[in-house]
């Protein structure tokens, strides 16, 4: 529920209502709160200044929370082969499983932001879509459908040339395509490209370079980086990714974080090194 005590239409500016939330209720009730006022906002015609505020307010969101790790909304990049070779079966099936459930959701958040007759909320969809499912797997579903309609002229050439850009594991989506209009799906897709573009990139390489420095020196330690992670390794880079969010979006310090975080690779490295 929407908190009653500052109307929203009191706020001129969507990244003070994401920031007064979030001081008054903490992170995660802010994050619900603000989905809620999308919810709003996807189902109704809305004024431009509306429209803006929902902006400011998602990107507020998607910055101040960029850090977290969901492992729900990690990608598994390989085919079942590759997967069986590496005893990961269970990864790829569960990658699947939150693919399809990704389609399915895209066509309802589509379906559902039509306000009236052949008018669509689709960038405010576009939002809360990221904020279900994440950039990697949206735009992952959107590049799978592209690649996979390539003759479909009501694609527009951008955003196929965008999607083509995408390195998907095609048998990972089990066959399950969007159903909504081609058209809507162009429409939703130039949002999400946008967005991507705007946010997904800066925010995803903020996000990456933590990550990727210590899978880097996880991976060294073994002088695997060529080569590919066991479950062992990808379990205990998981382990570390939770734990190093944990860190650094509780209430430690940056120096704390920090020293925390050395401990915490260093265990990871002793424990890949031992049979």
């Amino acid at each position: 529920m929407l908190p009653n005590d500052k109307p929203v239409l009191g706020y001129t500016d969507g990244s003070e209502m994401w920031r007064d939330n979030a001081v008054s209720y903490g992170i995660d009730e802010a994050i619900n709160i603000s989905h809620s006022y999308l919810d709003l906002n996807l189902k109704r015609e809305h004024s431009d200044e509306e429209g803006q505020l929902c902006s400011e307010m998602f990107t507020a969101m998607y910055f101040a929370t960029v850090d977290r790790v969901n492992p729900n909304k990690l990608i598994y990049p390989f085919d079942l082969e590759t997967a069986n070779k590496r005893t990961e079966s269970s990864y790829y099936h569960l990658n699947r499983l939150h693919n399809s459930t990704c389609v399915r959701g895209i066509d309802e958040l589509i379906s559902a932001s039509c306000y009236k007759t052949n008018f669509y909320n689709l960038e405010i969809a576009a939002m809360i879509a990221i904020m279900d499912y994440g950039f990697p797997r949206v735009c992952s579903v959107l590049a799978f459908h592209y690649q996979c309609n390539s003759g479909d002229g009501r694609l527009s050439a951008v955003n196929r040339e965008w999607a083509n850009g995408f390195i998907v594991c095609h048998e990972a989506f089990n066959r399950v395509h969007l159903q909504i209009h081609a058209t809507l799906i162009d429409g939703f897709c130039g949002y999400i490209r946008e967005l991507y573009q705007r946010l997904g990139q800066s925010g995803l390489s903020c996000q990456e370079k933590r990550s990727k420095a210590n899978l880097t020196m996880i991976l060294k330690s073994k002088e695997q980086l060529p080569h590919l992670m066991t479950a062992k390794d990808f379990l205990l880079v998981m382990l570390l990714l939770t734990i190093q969010n944990v860190v650094i979006n509780g209430s430690a310090g940056s120096s704390l974080s920090g020293k925390v975080n050395a401990i915490l690779i260093g265990a990871c490295m002793q424990m890949m090194n031992k049979p």
